[in-house]
């Protein structure tokens, strides 16, 4: 892969506050009692044990980023390396994070984990940099612009807006009674379902970019594809 623009890389996930506050409040409650209460290092080994133990998993890097990999770090202290090249889908959700997908392997950037919104934002630079298909979606009609072109996922082809006939209503709400007001597009070369659209800058949709998420949203024996979190 080539290098990022205006990125710094490596990037790493910073200090687990909460474990990082923990740890010095059993640290500053195990000096005050050996200090003030005359109590002797054997009495107090437990509340230093905890104090380390809180400190250790504070420290950062949990996650770290270079051009070529993303690496997390479990509890136990094992690394688990992902290629850059290997990457298939991101997804940014509404919570600040982001699902890190590659092949069928989601890792989840967490708006909890410390520097989010960085590693957020590189890998949002790296997908469009990386994956021709980045902001690909099943559209609603009225998420849809004008003359924008879609794209169909099983024959390929390539068409915009207006030549759209047929079109696929989510069914009302059990509970409330009422209709949804959605429709998804159909194919109007082969009525299938699986019309994508650029719902992040309304861009059309290219070859490339409808060919290789045909790729990556593979069929299992039963002809269901597989679907990240985000696609539909």
């Amino acid at each position: 892969m080539k290098k990022l623009q205006n990125v710094d890389l490596p990037l790493s996930s910073g200090f687990q506050k909460i474990y990082l506050g923990l740890g010095l409040v059993f640290g500053v409650l195990c000096i005050y009692v050996m200090v003030f209460k005359d109590t002797s290092l054997k009495d107090v080994s437990f509340v230093i044990f905890t104090s380390l133990g809180f400190l250790f998993f504070s420290r950062p890097g949990k996650i770290k980023l270079t051009n070529t990999e993303l690496t997390l770090r479990s509890w136990t202290g094992t690394r688990t390396s992902y290629l850059l090249e290997d990457l298939t889908w991101v997804y940014p959700t509404d919570d600040g994070g982001a699902y890190v997908y590659f092949d069928d392997k989601r890792i989840d950037l967490g708006a909890d984990e410390p520097g989010h919104k960085k590693l957020r934002a590189v890998f949002e630079k790296i997908a469009r940099d990386k994956l021709p298909y980045f902001g690909y979606k099943t559209p609603d009609r009225n998420s849809l612009v004008r003359k924008q072109v879609l794209g169909c996922l099983e024959c390929h082809s390539l068409f915009p807006k207006e030549e759209i006939r047929s079109w696929t209503e989510v069914p009302k709400s059990f509970w409330q009674g009422i209709k949804t007001d959605l429709f998804y597009p159909k194919c109007l070369c082969c009525g299938e379902p699986w019309v994508f659209a650029n719902t992040l800058d309304g861009s059309p949709v290219t070859l490339e970019g409808i060919e290789k998420l045909d790729e990556i949203l593979w069929k299992d024996k039963d002809g269901d594809r597989y679907l990240p979190f985000g696609i539909i």
